[in-house]
């Protein structure tokens, strides 16, 4: 948890965005999917009353309480109905399930039992109504279970079967084929089913294919009910045998070499004078376009005509592993360029093993992307030309940020590039980083499909023997109707009729899945060999290599010579794997599944083998090839890489995977051990609703004691991370008491510091102290490090609450060493922030701003991630500027602090930032901008929120000369006893800045009576409040010394709340009445001196306000002392 500065100024939040509307899924593992979060797992009854109310439609309460506890008394099963209902609220959508007397779904929630569902054609356990969840012991409802599965079967086998039909019927063989498959798996002992794919086949012309499928016929009807074949399916395979080739296609003329890349690049003259133009100016290029319409040809032709060119593609499953793209760059450029240094050689060797040994400790982002330029450094010098970065919409994110963090600033060393992306795929983080740019380095092309005149010279430049002049034009025209211009889908509809169209019936309008259908038609025309080798670089993706496919298919790897050849003489295989994504895409959809499954477990095996490939690569293949225990531990490998590299998104990603793959496997351990490592990523990543999803459903899965203190101090821990103590309290007291009980003296500890926290936090200050210096001895003498980071960090916590801000220190600086030991990156950030904001309580602005920036440079080693965590060091970091008139800096952090907490939902930190900006502005002189930036404050806001609110308003009324004592005065008896006693000291002084000498001074006795004798901020300010009283009442030798004092105060700390102009304004007001004019014109040198180090970091816009409209400022460049030229004031400093 973090500190909270001594003088938060919390406030209000802005309006939240509406969040998007959940998905129930109940087919395969029941969840409930929400866009912006991790699923929601749905716990087995929890899933079929969801079903039940798909299904059957509204229900009275007690019938749904009596369906799913058919044994219980009727008050206990509405009880537990009750119980359920509160928690699906909670961790999901307050709308999923409403009524009271009645059941009903709330209305447009969609699900996956909707009439289109039955329109997918998956053969695997997902397609299973409530996946496998057991409900045997569970009398009426498991039957209820039972029949509905069955329902659903059949009606799905009858929705497959009709598709089928109609797509054979239309003769579209190739998109009828999957969901005859389909039906033949999931209705293995029908004939019927298996005759319709032998059908297809055979019409297909595939005969080993047609026969392949009589015998996968003959094995089911073995297995599912001991008999053979009819004489209708045995017929069909007879006719079958006596075939020859039976390709129904007509014969076509010789297909041109042009065909396979047509010899020049036409119709994109303009878009070449583009290209030139930017790159005369030196201007990158964001290259844009649909799927087919021909953007990596025009880059690397382009790129080509002007020199050497280094060209990276992405592939579309390289966005589940971290640093994928990265790796295959480095492996092109890296033998081109000298040899790194050793230190930059060892940290790229985190991504290429080949380089040698790498360090241990845990990926910095900022040391890799040092590491990552020095390398790249000669670029020019080596000659190395422009790059081409090909397909980013499929780049995984960490590659990206590296990449574009490597050309982020100007150098002549780096190259020209073009990065290409398709329209509308996401690429979000490419996009925005464009946006960022000055327009004289960024520029985007979206490129556009041909016009008819350009695709006449396209039909010309193919000379294609068969056509003459009137021939070419017509077909020009026809292409352009077909095809909308694109000539991706020109070249295969083409390449389908080996030169001349196929008859107009085989095409509708020109759209990805008629692409498909075409690329499939030239895919039979491949040998055996060459479409098994297609086939197996299909399922492969990004891993591919030959050496894995022989491995595979076991070959010798000189037996895929020819077929390699093939491949790429087809322009179907380039140098790393297929030569476009729909390719891929037809060939993995002419692979049937049991087959696929078969195919991804030999390239599991064979990568796991190699150790070719990232954990996440090998963990989807055994996944796909329904591996369940294989992919889960995978995935938990592939999540800890991920936090290695410091990617806390992808660690997220991979351990929901992997909580996915142990509960498809029924391992309920492995599900609760990734479920409760994913909450340290989700904390960085996610919304807090989100997070406590994440909470509220590892304290259900808790099958033991173990497990349920895990989950205590897990809810303990999240609780407090929010500065939610009454939340903490509870769990946090469970888990102290669990843990004495099984004796883990380590977790004992843990959860002494958090209960501490939790009781400091709720108002019980002297509990919460006692409790932690219980445990301190026995956290002095663990072994466990993590442990003793938790304990020292909630430790200093609770000293820092009780105003001990100096016996606080220890504890916490302890705690960020422990941390940067572990190499945890993100704690020691955190802790060191808690370390600043106790010196700032102190006063010690610049060791405050010394650690603040320690802090913002472990941010920076990891990359600069987004998050909570991060805006909250951002604010105390601004805090620290701000104290030391770096007003600039300050506002540089501030709005991006701002943009995080909106995003995430966490509106006690929008007010604390709102404040700080206000409180910048007011400083600026900037008063109605001041206003302008605090927005209402949010419903709940705690004490300390709307005291320091409170405060900033009251400054700001009273500068606009109202009346703002009154309603201070009849505040200030409801401030509750456990406000933070900085909080209770600034509103108390403000009162004494407003009230009379006499009432003033009671009140600044009052406020010193409070703090410890260290306690130097509000010494400060306090005294300056009495010097001025005193001043006000003529007592001028006492106003003197309550000044001298706040002067060599002033040297040693900051005052608390108080502008610093208007510290040395008081001191010179009382020293000047007191006739002490040699110490009165030391304060007013001090203070203008205060005034012109602030100057340069004054916005060059507020820098008239910041003179004039600050009353302090202008008051201490207006003062003049006897002899004191006039010019001395105000236009004395420029």
């Amino acid at each position: 948890m973090t500190l909270s500065d001594p003088d938060p100024d919390p406030g209000s939040a802005g309006v939240s965005a509406v969040p998007p509307a959940p998905r129930l899924c109940l087919l395969g593992l029941p969840r409930i999917v929400t866009p912006d979060r991790a699923d929601h797992l749905l716990e087995r009854r929890d899933a079929a009353l969801l079903a039940m109310l798909v299904l059957r439609g509204a229900m009275p309460r007690a019938q749904a309480a009596e369906s799913l506890w058919p044994g219980l008394p009727a008050q206990k099963a509405q009880t537990n109905l009750r119980q359920r209902l509160f928690r699906l609220k909670q961790a999901v959508s307050a709308g999923l399930v409403l009524g009271q007397a009645t059941l009903r779904l709330g209305p447009g929630l969609a699900h996956d039992l909707q009439p289109q569902a039955l329109a997918a054609p998956v053969v695997a356990q997902d397609a299973l109504l409530l996946g496998g969840l057991d409900y045997a012991d569970c009398g009426p409802l498991g039957e209820w279970v039972e029949e509905a599965r069955a329902k659903w079967r059949q009606q799905r086998r009858t929705a497959w079967a009709s598709r089928a039909e109609a797509l054979e019927a239309a003769g579209r063989l190739a998109e009828a084929l999957p969901w005859a498959q389909g039906l033949a798996l999931e209705h293995a002992d029908s004939e019927h089913a298996h005759r319709r794919v032998m059908r297809l086949h055979y019409r297909r012309g595939d005969r080993a294919a047609a026969l392949a499928a009589f015998r996968s016929c003959q094995q089911a009807l073995m297995r599912e009910a001991g008999a053979s074949p009819g004489d209708e399916t045995q017929a069909l395979a007879a006719l079958i045998e006596r075939s020859a080739d039976l390709s129904t296609a007509p014969a076509t003329a010789a297909r041109a070499v042009t065909l396979l890349r047509p010899p020049l690049l036409v119709g994109r003259e303009a878009e070449w004078s583009l290209l030139a133009a930017a790159r005369g100016r030196g201007q990158w290029l964001l290259l844009e376009g649909e799927a087919g319409i021909g953007k990596s040809r025009l880059a690397e032709d382009f790129a080509r005509s002007c020199g050497p060119v280094q060209s990276v593609k992405a592939y579309a499953g390289d966005a589940g592993t971290p640093y994928a793209l990265l790796a295959r760059a480095l492996r092109l450029l890296l033998p081109q360029l000298p040899a790194p240094p050793d230190w930059a050689r060892a940290e790229l060797a985190r991504l290429l093993p080949e380089l040698g040994p790498s360090p241990e400790p845990r990926l910095e982002v900022l040391r890799l992307r040092q590491a990552l330029a020095e390398a790249l450094k000669p670029w020019a010098d080596q000659g190395l030309g422009s790059l081409v970065l090909d397909d980013l919409q499929w780049a995984d994110a960490a590659s990206l940020d590296g990449l574009l963090a490597w050309l982020a600033p100007a150098s002549p060393n780096l190259p020209w590039v073009v990065f290409v992306v398709r329209s509308g795929e996401p690429a979000a983080a490419l996009r925005a980083w464009v946006a960022e740019q000055a327009l004289e380095r960024m520029g985007a092309l979206t490129l556009r499909p041909l016009p008819e005149s350009s695709i006449a010279d396209f039909v010309q430049a193919l000379d294609l023997p068969q056509l003459d002049g009137s021939a070419r034009q017509t077909l020009a025209v026809t292409l352009l109707r077909r095809t909308g211009g694109r000539p991706l889908f020109m070249l295969e509809l083409l390449r389908a009729g080996g030169g001349l169209l196929p008859a107009e019936g085989s095409l509708a309008e020109a759209e990805p899945r008629q692409l498909l259908a075409m690329i499939e038609t030239r895919l039979l025309a491949l040998s055996a060999p060459a479409l098994k080798l297609a086939r197996v670089a299909a399922l492969m993706g990004p891993a591919f290599s030959v050496a894995l496919a022989a491995e595979v298919l076991r070959l010798h790897p000189i037996d895929l010579v020819d077929p390699l050849r093939e491949l790429q003489a087809a322009q179907l295989m380039g140098e790393q794997g297929l030569a476009f994504d729909l390719a891929q895409e037809a060939l993995q959809g002419s692979v049937p599944e049991a087959i696929a499954a078969l195919l991804h477990r030999a390239i599991a095996a064979a990568l796991h083998q190699q150790q070719a490939a990232a954990p996440s690569v090998v963990a989807s293949h055994w996944a796909a090839a329904g591996e369940w225990p294989a992919a889960a531990r995978l995935f938990e490998l592939a999540a800890q890489a991920a936090l290695a590299a410091s990617r806390r998104v992808e660690e997220l990603g991979f351990l929901d995977r992997a909580a996915h793959y142990y509960s498809k496997a029924g391992a309920q351990d492995g599900v609760f051990r990734v479920a409760h490592r994913a909450l340290s990523a989700a904390m960085s990543v996610e919304t807090p609703a989100a997070t406590q999803a994440r909470v509220d459903a590892l304290q259900l899965m808790a099958g033991d004691d173990g497990q349920r203190l895990t989950a205590l101090l897990a809810a303990s821990r999240y609780r407090l991370c929010l500065s939610d103590g009454a939340g903490a309290l509870l769990p946090s007291g469970q888990a102290l008491r669990l843990a004495q009980a099984l004796g883990r003296h380590d977790l004992e500890t843990v959860a002494a510091g958090w209960h501490g926290m939790a009781l400091t936090l709720t108002g019980d200050l002297a509990q919460g102290l006692a409790c932690c210096e219980r445990a301190r001895g026995t956290a002095e003498r663990l072994d466990d490090v993590r442990a003793r980071l938790d304990f020292h960090g909630a430790h200093g916590y609770v000293l820092f609450c009780a105003a001990r801000y100096t016996e606080a220190l220890a504890p916490l600086r302890l705690a960020a060493a422990l941390a940067e030991s572990l190499g945890d990156l993100s704690e020691a950030m955190e802790q060191h922030c808690n370390v600043a904001v106790c010196l700032t309580a102190l006063g010690e602005r610049e060791a405050a701003l010394v650690t603040g920036e320690q802090m913002l440079g472990l941010w920076r080693r990891m990359g600069e991630p987004p998050g909570l965590a991060a805006a909250t060091n951002h604010v105390h970091l601004a805090t620290s500027y701000f104290g030391l008139g770096r007003y600039r800096e300050a506002l540089d952090l501030l709005p991006w602090a701002l943009a995080q907490f909106r995003q995430g939902e966490a509106p006690a930190w929008v007010v604390i930032t709102e404040n700080r900006l206000a409180r910048i502005h007011l400083r600026l002189g900037q008063i109605a901008r001041a206003r302008q930036l605090m927005t209402p404050l949010p419903a709940g806001a705690d004490a300390g929120n709307r005291a320091a609110r409170q405060v900033l308003v009251a400054r700001l009324d009273a500068l606009a000369g109202k009346r703002v004592l009154p309603a201070l005065l009849a505040a200030h008896p409801s401030l509750p006893d456990t406000l933070d006693l900085a909080d209770r000291c600034s509103y108390e002084l403000l009162l004494a800045s407003l009230l009379p000498p006499e009432e003033s001074l009671a009140w600044c006795e009052r406020v010193l009576a409070r703090v410890a004798a260290d306690n130097a901020p509000v010494r400060l300010h306090a005294g300056l409040r009495q010097a001025d009283a005193l001043r006000r009442l003529g007592r001028h030798p006492e106003a003197a010394r309550h000044a001298r004092a706040a002067v060599a105060l002033a040297a040693q700390s900051s005052a608390l709340d108080m502008d610093p102009a208007e510290l040395w304004w008081l001191a010179f007001q009382a020293l000047r009445d007191a006739g002490e004019e040699t110490a009165a014109r030391q304060a007013l040198a001090k203070g203008r001196a205060w005034i012109a180090s602030c100057l340069p970091h004054v916005p060059d816009a507020f820098m008239p306000s910041f003179r004039e409209r600050n009353p302090f400022n202008r008051a201490l460049l207006a003062a003049r002392l006897p002899g004191e030229p006039a010019e001395r004031g105000a236009h004395s400093m420029s």
